[in-house]
């Protein structure tokens, strides 16, 4: 094992140190090089998203996001960025039933534990500023503001398990489409940082990591033991991290 791993750094670390010197030449010609107007892209990349935690016993589920962008520049501080994404939004959440202390009877339908996990085919419209803090563009851009989201379809892969007759436990698994439980418009505030480094010819490698908070609630009335008189909304938040390219 350790001569595999000292053949690998022999053979590997000088490709390695090239890749870097001709990658760093490349972008420090160019650093210098403010590029204003008008410019476009695109990204992917994947959301961990989650329901917040007013409510217990929430958790989180990984998404995906693609889309385009277009930047304008003004100067070599400041810009703005609007995109145009499809966002799988979403989270997981456990709900306990029990419609026994209703006078119901005691069975699998009435008395059991729901565990669901929840995406949201949402259309996401972030507009945002740019600020560049640093002088060179080898540094991070920071990204702020506002966003919408419309929800195009809600669907929720559920496991239901509960009590059997003769104390035997049973698991039931489904999926529905619930997009009448949730929210349309959507509203928040998104930031993070983004790397626009220099690539081939007249473009750039977008790598960006941004937080998504949720101002209005995604859920209304949302209770983790079905009970009426427990009931909170449900706020959709996610980390996002993204790859994409921009065309100068």
């Amino acid at each position: 094992m350790n001569s595999i791993k000292s053949s690998f750094f022999q053979s590997g670390l000088p490709f390695l140190a090239m890749f870097i010197c001709f990658f760093c030449r490349n972008a420090c010609a160019q650093e210098e090089n403010t590029v204003t107007g008008l410019h476009y892209g695109a990204r992917v990349g994947v959301a961990m998203g989650t329901f917040g935690n007013v409510q217990p016993h929430t958790g989180a589920r990984v998404g995906l996001v693609a889309g385009g962008f277009a930047q304008y520049q003004f100067n070599s501080r400041i810009g703005i960025q609007l995109d145009l994404a499809y966002f799988q939004q979403g989270g997981t959440y456990i709900q306990f039933r029990d419609d026994t202390r209703f006078g119901a009877g005691d069975d699998f339908l009435t008395r059991n534990v729901k565990d669901a996990s929840v995406i949201l085919h949402n259309v996401f419209i972030p507009l945002q500023v740019r600020i560049s803090p640093f002088h060179s563009r080898l540094m991070p851009k920071i990204v702020l503001g506002p966003y919408a989201d419309i929800n195009l379809e809600a669907t929720e892969k559920y496991q239901r398990t509960g009590e059997l007759d003769g104390g035997v436990y049973a698991t039931a698994t489904g999926e529905d489409v619930v997009t009448d439980q949730y929210e349309v418009l959507q509203f928040g505030a998104v930031g993070g940082f983004q790397f626009e480094l220099p690539f081939e010819g007249n473009t750039e490698l977008i790598v960006g990591m941004a937080y998504k908070y949720g101002i209005t609630p995604v859920k209304r009335s949302h209770s983790y033991i079905d009970f009426a008189g427990v009931r909170e909304d449900l706020r959709g938040h996610a980390l996002v991290i993204s790859v994409g390219v921009k065309f100068l």
